[in-house]
């Protein structure tokens, strides 16, 4: 995608050049160094021919995220958005709710859980840390901490083991 924008870059002004100057050993070189600086100014920041690798894990599990590899399921269900079922058993810190849905999760083939405790009446910063180490004792897969709230954020990390997604 960037290769083709460089290109047509340089054609552009290598046209221009050459309706306004004539062809020359001057304009040869001028060309061949104009070339040059912008393959390296572009290339410099942007790796063209690489790829992008996230590797999230849980304390016994490691996965890998990148174009190459395999679809990695992640499975989004521990969200009340919605769910009042979720949302009354979060208010009532009930997390039976929560630990059967990751097993059914992982169980379906989710490589990586969402977990997501934001609703009305309920503490985020402290809800969030309490539910992941539910989850961890649940099922071994990495876990993904979605929050808008970045103390529930900072609380969740500090009782994750492995490296989350965020």
């Amino acid at each position: 995608m960037i290769r083709p924008f460089i290109l047509k870059f340089v054609q552009f002004m290598a046209r221009k050049i050459n309706l306004e100057n004539t062809k020359s050993e001057k304009h040869d070189n001028f060309m061949g160094l104009f070339r040059d600086f912008v393959m390296k100014v572009f290339f410099r920041f942007i790796r063209v021919g690489t790829t992008m690798k996230t590797t999230v894990t849980s304390s016994t599990k490691e996965i890998d995220i990148s174009e190459e590899g395999p679809t990695v399921l992640i499975g989004e269900r521990i969200n009340p958005t919605g769910k009042k079922k979720l949302a009354e058993a979060l208010q009532q810190e009930d997390f039976e709710v929560v630990c059967r849905e990751a097993a059914e999760q992982v169980k379906a083939g989710a490589g990586i859980l969402d977990v997501n405790v934001y609703c009305p009446g309920v503490d985020e910063i402290r809800m969030l840390p309490r539910v992941l180490e539910r989850v961890m004792d649940t099922v071994d897969v990495p876990l993904c901490l979605d929050s808008s709230n970045p103390k529930a954020l900072e609380a969740g990390l500090k009782v994750y083991d492995g490296k989350a997604l965020v």
